[in-house]
C-alpha cells in the first residue's frame, strides 16, 4: 500500500467507526450487514484493509453520506467561501439544473452538519490504539 493509499484507508477506517458508533451500530451488526467479518471491520477501522467498492457503497447508502465524504478528509471551514466556479455553475443554470444544484447544496450542508456534530461527540482518535 503506498502512502495515498494509507491515507485515505486511515480516514475512512476513522469515519467508518464514527459513523458506525453514531448510529449506535455493532462492529458484528455491520459485518453481517456487509457480508464480512466482524475482524474485516475491526481492520478497515484501524485502516490497514482496503474495502471492496460495493462495500463503500453499502456503507454510504446505510449510514447517508457520500462517497467523498467516506474518503476525503477536509475540514468544514474549508468550504466558507463559495469559488467562482460554483458560482458561476449556479448563473449558468436553467431552472431544472438550478434545482438539482440547490438540492446537491442541501445535502452538502447536511454533511456538514454531521461532520461538525461529529467532531464535537467523538475525540480524535490515538494513534497509538491502531
Amino acid at each position: 500500500m503506498n502512502e495515498k493509499e494509507r491515507e485515505i484507508t486511515t480516514v475512512f477506517g476513522r469515519k467508518l467507526r464514527q459513523l458506525r458508533e453514531q448510529y449506535d451500530c455493532s462492529q458484528e451488526q455491520l459485518a453481517e450487514y456487509l457480508g464480512c467479518s466482524e475482524e474485516t471491520i475491526q481492520k478497515m477501522e484501524r485502516g490497514v484493509q482496503s474495502v471492496k467498492y460495493w462495500r463503500l457503497i453499502l456503507i454510504c447508502d446505510r449510514f447517508n453520506v457520500s462517497l467523498d465524504y467516506l474518503l476525503r478528509d477536509f475540514d468544514a471551514s474549508d468550504l466558507q467561501t463559495v469559488p467562482s466556479y460554483v458560482v458561476k455553475l449556479f448563473q449558468d443554470a436553467d431552472e431544472t439544473e438550478f434545482e438539482v444544484l440547490s438540492r446537491h447544496m442541501l445535502n452538502a450542508s447536511q454533511t456538514i452538519r454531521l461532520i461538525r456534530s461529529l467532531k464535537e461527540k467523538i475525540p480524535p482518535s490515538d494513534p497509538e490504539d491502531s
